[in-house]
C-alpha cells in the first residue's frame, strides 16, 4: 500500500494556541510552521487595531478648543469657585484633570485627559459679568445636538448651582 503524500494538514488548533499537525512533518519544522502561523495572525490583528489608536492619540486639548462646544449654560458664581469644583467633580481614577487659569482675562480652561494624553473633554470657563460666569464644554464624543458631554454638564449644574 502506498503511503499518503505528506504535507500541512491542520487537524485542530486548541485554545492553548498549539495545532495538531502530528505526522505531517517533522516536530521542529511543525512547531516552526505553527509558530509562523500565530505571529502572522498577530500582525494582522496590531496593524487593524494600530489605525483606531493613532485616530484616538489624535485629540489634543488645543485641537479640541477649536470645536464647538457640546453645549453651554451660565452660572451664578465666580470662575474661579467654578474651575475648581469641576476641577474636584472631574477627579477620577482613570483620568488626568489640567486646570489652567488666566486671571488678566477673568478666565480659565479645565482639560480632561485619558491615561494616554488623548483629550476627552475641555470646560471653557469664563467670567462674562460680576456675578455670571459662561461654562462651554467641548468633547470627543460630539458637538452641539449630540447629547454628548451631559455628565459634564450635570457636574458644572452642581458647581453652579450647590444645594
Amino acid at each position: 500500500m502506498p503511503a499518503a503524500p505528506r504535507g500541512l494538514l491542520v487537524r485542530s488548533t486548541h485554545f492553548n494556541g498549539r495545532a495538531d499537525i502530528s505526522g505531517a512533518f517533522p516536530p521542529r519544522l511543525a512547531e516552526q510552521a505553527v509558530q509562523c502561523l500565530f505571529v502572522s495572525m498577530n500582525c494582522r490583528t496590531v496593524f487593524s487595531i494600530a489605525p483606531l489608536c493613532a485616530l484616538t492619540a489624535c485629540q489634543s486639548p488645543g485641537a479640541l478648543a477649536q470645536k464647538a462646544p457640546a453645549w453651554t449654560a451660565v452660572y451664578q458664581v465666580s470662575y474661579e469657585a467654578m474651575a475648581n469644583c469641576l476641577v474636584e467633580r472631574e477627579r477620577l481614577p482613570l483620568v488626568t484633570v489640567t486646570p489652567s487659569t488666566y486671571p488678566a482675562e477673568r478666565r480659565a480652561t479645565v482639560a480632561v485627559a485619558a491615561p494616554t494624553g488623548s483629550a476627552l473633554g475641555v470646560y471653557d470657563i469664563r467670567q462674562i459679568s460680576g456675578r455670571d460666569t459662561e461654562v462651554a464644554y467641548r468633547s470627543i464624543y460630539g458637538g452641539p445636538g449630540s447629547g454628548a458631554g451631559g455628565d459634564a454638564l450635570e457636574k458644572a449644574n452642581r458647581c453652579g448651582n450647590p444645594a
